[in-house]
């Protein structure tokens, strides 16, 4: 959890979003990620799988940012 918002890992390494704590409301943001770590504020930090390092998503934009590449 980042906020107030839910985030979850499916078994497809893709990562969803939930806003409003509803089943409808679950909505994949992106991926394939090995992991995900809630951050503060409104960002999420993940780690890319084959050594890309990691990405942060920002909750306000909806935008990924990679940090860490080889």
């Amino acid at each position: 959890m980042v906020g107030d918002i839910l985030f979850g890992l499916g078994a497809n390494g893709r990562v969803y979003m939930n806003r409003d704590g509803t089943l409808a409301g679950w909505k994949d943001v992106g991926g394939p990620v090995e992991w995900i770590h809630g951050g503060t504020g409104k960002l999420l930090c993940a780690r890319i799988p084959a050594g890309w390092g990691g990405a942060c998503f920002d909750v306000n934009t909806e935008r990924w940012t990679v940090i860490g590449q080889p």
